[in-house]
């Protein structure tokens, strides 16, 4: 990706790594992640994008040093894509509105992982008994 002149752009920049689930395994990834709010991005099981819809473009726009930047250029080129790429890939996906309104199931997880694990195993029960009833 090209300039990075504030937050609004780096949002742009990080949704991009944060739907790529190489940034798992990546460390430098994480790492982009991670330097924005450690605790917070702990605490919301280093799940980016979650940490991502937490930060005002103010925060992100704090992040913006050379260092950042360069590490974001890094990872960025390992993806492959070329920035009007990436746009058209963010332009023709669903929104979270269409996404919620095609779901047969939504599971919530801003809440705690405990939370998580009772909604999972409900639709997991909720499953099994269509299936035993299918028969």
């Amino acid at each position: 990706m090209g300039d990075v002149p504030d937050g609004a752009t780096l949002r742009e920049a990080l949704l991009a790594i944060a739907r790529n689930f190489s940034f798992t395994w990546t460390a430098e990834a994480r790492a982009l992640f991670d330097v924005l709010d450690p605790e917070r991005f702990a605490e919301l099981h280093h799940n980016p994008t979650a940490l991502l819809s937490e930060l005002t473009d103010a925060n992100l726009a704090a992040a913006l040093t050379p260092g950042y930047l360069d590490r974001l250029a890094r990872v960025q080129a390992r993806s492959g894509l070329a920035e009007d790429e990436v746009r058209r890939i963010f332009a023709a996906q669903a929104t979270p509105a269409e996404r919620r309104a095609a779901a047969d199931d939504l599971v919530d997880n801003g809440g705690s992982l405990e939370e998580l694990h009772v909604q999972v195993h409900a639709l997991h029960r909720h499953y099994l008994e269509l299936a035993a009833t299918a028969r």
